[in-house]
């Protein structure tokens, strides 16, 4: 787990990871944020039922799934293109920087599935990282808000 450990500082502090902290992402979320809820996620759900996972392909594919480096909310691009095209764009990102595994590949290429009903995860990580996505998107927009109401922000 110290290995894991590292994997997620390495690539939390990673200086164009962190340049996702620049972008919107859900609500009060940015995409930087987004990624880490999403990593964090998909650990603690491999940790609770013990299903056998790659946990350095889940950290470095779950903290790289949107790793689109724009505003989604002001670029030239209507949300459902936003939505339709972003693994795309975030796995060819992710190449230009990071060496991938097939599954990291995969993580990022099939996180909206079912949306692209053709980007089908391949390994039992990308399906993982893929339910998290939508847990952690549902929270996000939901109840993110509400805690920060709460708190006076």
């Amino acid at each position: 787990m110290e290995r894991v450990y590292d994997t997620l500082c390495s690539m939390m502090n990673h200086p164009e990871v962190e340049r996702m902290k620049k972008y919107k992402q859900h609500r009060n979320a940015n995409t930087y944020a987004h990624c880490r809820h999403v990593t964090l996620k998909s650990i603690r759900f491999i940790q609770r039922t013990g299903i056998r996972a790659d946990m350095e392909a889940v950290v470095r594919g779950a903290m790289l799934h949107d790793f689109y480096l724009y505003e989604a909310t002001n670029a030239d691009i209507t949300p459902w293109r936003h939505g339709w095209t972003h693994p795309e764009t975030a796995l060819g990102n992710a190449e230009k920087i990071f060496s991938l595994s097939p599954k990291e590949k995969n993580i990022i290429y099939s996180h909206m599935w079912p949306i692209r009903i053709t980007h089908i995860p391949k390994c039992r990580e990308a399906v993982i990282v893929n339910v998290a996505d939508k847990v952690c998107a549902v929270q996000e927009m939901l109840f993110w808000r509400r805690k920060a109401v709460k708190r006076g922000a």
